[in-house]
């Protein structure tokens, strides 16, 4: 990514601690233990509940992501490459802490394999719902990933996400 520097790094997290500041890791089988009981939706709340979003989140899974921002698109806006999870932001979020954002419906969509790597799953949802504490603040930085995944580590979840985040260098030869 252009103009992403230690930096560039260094100062979103100090401008994020000063906007959200700092929570303790949550335990990561807190939030994986739901998962190994098969029981996905009380994962998902207490990532949100982590969070601070007292949201109910309808989950689902599919393969057909839009975007125009993120990656490369088709003539249909539908991404080509590059996403596992989507949240929809709806018109008329709440504000963050208000009790207007009790049970506010989010929708988040996963790719079909998501749900069966546990710590990816948690990582990407734990992202996904970030976007959401960032929008409901007018974050100026609501929109860039890296922000996103800043926020979800200073709200708790560096150590989940480093459990469900690792780099893979492919090389594709011919078509």
């Amino acid at each position: 990514m252009k103009g992403v520097d230690n930096k560039y790094i260094s100062n979103a997290i100090d401008e994020l601690v000063g906007f959200l500041g700092i929570k303790e890791n949550i335990p990561a089988e807190t939030v994986f233990s739901p998962l190994h009981n098969g029981n996905t939706k009380e994962c998902i709340e207490k990532i949100a509940n982590q969070l601070g979003l007292p949201i109910k989140v309808k989950l689902i899974i599919g393969e057909s992501f839009e975007s125009r921002d993120l990656v490369t698109t088709n003539d249909a806006g539908q991404a080509t490459e590059g996403i596992t999870a989507q949240v929809s932001i709806p018109d008329g979020l709440p504000f963050y802490g208000t009790s207007a954002m009790q049970s506010f419906p989010i929708q988040v969509q996963v790719g079909g394999n998501c749900r069966r790597y546990p710590h990816t799953f948690v990582a990407i949802m734990a992202h996904e719902l970030s976007h959401i504490v960032l929008h409901s603040l007018w974050h100026r930085e609501k929109n860039n990933e890296i922000y996103t995944d800043l926020a979800a580590m200073l709200l708790g979840f560096a150590v989940v996400m480093r459990m469900g985040r690792y780099a893979v260098e492919t090389t594709q030869i011919g078509v």
